[in-house]
């Protein structure tokens, strides 16, 4: 297992994830170790550094609004442990995968989210990046809860 900074992004007027990711993700500058997993729903991309995980955030959130697209889309950024296998077509697995899911179940469309493990990191020092609490989400198939906070970007 190792500890990444997951991006996941869930947009009902994106009708190929899988061809959005690979025309998005290919045109952005990679950190080295980065991986993704497209389903049919959503795309899940994994940085080995924090900042590498809101610099994409960002640049994701002004990608969708400059295509009209960021209404309709859930953004969730998360930290947690999870198995790489880069040799299959999902290579990001594990039960933090879950967790995001829930929790874009649940997010309001048109904004991004962190969780609070993330946001306690990235909001030191004070001033790297502004959060706003949104509320407490309880994750069902892993009997805990996870508090949320809206990301200003």
């Amino acid at each position: 297992r190792e500890i990444r900074f997951l991006v996941m992004i869930q947009c009902r007027e994106i009708h190929n994830i899988k061809a959005f990711a690979e025309a998005f993700v290919s045109n952005m500058i990679e950190p080295a170790g980065t991986v993704w997993n497209a389903n049919s729903d959503s795309l899940t991309i994994a940085f080995r550094i924090m900042r590498d995980a809101f610099d994409f955030t960002s640049a994701l959130h002004q990608h969708l609004k400059s295509k009209s697209l960021l209404p309709e889309a859930k953004i969730v950024v998360h930290v947690g442990p999870v198995v790489i296998l880069e040799n299959e077509s999902h290579p990001i697995h594990g039960d933090q995968l879950d967790i995001m899911n829930q929790l874009a179940a649940i997010a309001v469309a048109g904004n991004s989210y962190a969780t609070d493990s993330l946001a306690m990191t990235a909001s030191l020092p004070p001033g790297s990046y502004s959060f706003e609490y949104a509320g407490r989400v309880d994750i069902d198939n892993l009997s805990i809860t996870q508090d949320l906070f809206r990301i200003h970007l």
